[in-house]
């Protein structure tokens, strides 16, 4: 039996019988067992037992939670971690959970932040890409109540991403236009890649009104017009007016040879030409 099983046994002793001859003769501790467990979980962790070490920091939330011991939440934390490699759907489970009590306690900064966690869980390791949206979304929009705004950002972009990848054009549309408003003054100019977002999604879903958000855009934006995204936009749109495709090959070549474009624009990008190309070929 190695040190961590047997720390775990002594903490399992002074804990599973609550009687009052027990606790006379010092045989129920649950402060002590609690200390125990602790170490014990600690001692799994040094012996590369991630499992072990996930369901014993479990056990030390939930008797500090019974305790009421401030720090009990950190455990919570510890056994979605210690479990994420081995058991991915266990560990987003016990961050649901923590998201839960945050939310009970009102305490929005750390439901944002396990928010974020549980979709790059689901993200990364589930491959999940809807249900990790959610959670990026709700990290999101707690993160703005809280008034972490350059948090709120990071959890929108990854929400917004995620939306655009899984063809919810609208609602990344949305959030994506949100971000550009909120973010004019930001010396960075990162609205420019947000409307430039969002101006190709839409164009990937009839509903979503072109001109008119590129208008909008260029009265919020002065320098948005000439930028290398917006003449992309508007070779865009004469390719299609025009019905040549040719256009669209040469102005996205173009513009992938002097911009490094990521996986969303990308995505976004070959979506438009089998739009187009269904339009005017009459074939996707």
């Amino acid at each position: 039996m190695s040190e961590a099983a047997d720390v775990f046994e002594m903490a399992l002793s002074i804990s599973t019988n609550g009687g009052y001859f027990y606790r006379l003769l010092g045989l129920y501790d649950l402060e002590k067992a609690l200390g125990l467990f602790e170490k014990a979980a600690d001692l799994y962790v040094k012996e590369n037992n991630q499992k072990y070490a996930s369901y014993t920091y479990m056990i030390v939330a939930q008797i500090s939670l019974f305790l009421k011991k401030e720090n009990s939440l950190t455990y919570y934390d510890k056994a979605a971690e210690c479990c994420r490699e081995k058991d991915p759907e266990r560990s987003a489970r016990i961050y649901e959970i923590l998201i839960n009590k945050c939310l009970k306690n009102d305490n929005k900064e750390n439901a944002a932040k396990y928010s974020e966690l549980c979709g790059n869980v689901w993200e990364c390791d589930l491959k999940n890409i809807s249900k990790s949206t959610k959670f990026y979304h709700q990290a999101a929009e707690l993160y703005l109540k809280s008034g972490l705004t350059e948090n709120s950002n990071r959890a929108f972009l990854k929400a917004a991403e995620n939306y655009a990848l899984d063809k919810e054009y609208i609602t990344a549309f949305k959030i994506y236009e949100k971000m550009g408003m909120t973010n004019l003054n930001d010396t960075n100019k990162s609205y420019k890649e947000y409307f430039f977002k969002a101006s190709l999604l839409t164009l990937c879903d009839k509903c979503l009104k072109t001109s008119e958000s590129l208008d909008q855009y260029f009265v919020d934006a002065k320098d948005l017009e000439q930028s290398h995204e917006f003449v992309l936009i508007e070779n865009i749109l004469q390719s299609r007016e025009k019905g040549k495709m040719d256009i669209f090959y040469t102005a996205v070549r173009e513009f992938s040879s002097a911009h490094e474009m990521d996986e969303v624009t990308r995505f976004l990008l070959i979506k438009i030409r089998e739009l187009f190309e269904h339009e005017i070929y009459g074939f996707i």
